[in-house]
């Protein structure tokens, strides 16, 4: 579980889990399940956690605005340059870029951003490419 491997990670993890969780993206059993998960080993581990401001904080505005403009997007409410900016992946490289920037130790998160991304997109290729999307 990467969540106990580190304080950085857990504060990135439950900026996530808040911002999954605005946006409605908990919304199916796999999601629920790995949700849970994540809720668990946090709070298992509440005892040892630090709460990081600057990483939460900065994790999870940006990512919420960003996705929020996504879903938008996706709905059609959205169109042209700010549709684009939200449908984009940036936020996943540039928000941890700029805490790499901030801070060194924090180079997992970029770690942990990009492996997201290459699964992610990936995945989405590899759909579309069956005719599954």
């Amino acid at each position: 579980m990467m969540i106990l491997s580190s304080n950085v990670l857990a504060n990135f993890f439950i900026a996530m889990l808040i911002h999954w969780t605005l946006r409605y993206r908990i919304d199916s059993l796999e999601h629920g399940f790995a949700g849970a998960i994540m809720f668990t080993v946090f709070v298992l581990n509440l005892a040892v956690f630090t709460f990081n401001p600057l990483i939460f904080w900065t994790v999870l505005i940006p990512f919420s605005i960003f996705g929020m403009i996504n879903d938008a997007a996706d709905r059609k409410q959205v169109k042209g340059f700010i549709a684009e900016l939200g449908e984009s992946q940036a936020t996943y490289f540039i928000i941890p870029l700029i805490l790499l920037i901030i801070n060194i130790n924090y180079w997992i998160i970029l770690v942990v951003s990009m492996g997201h991304i290459l699964s992610y997109e990936t995945t989405k290729y590899f759909f579309k490419k069956k005719g599954y999307h």
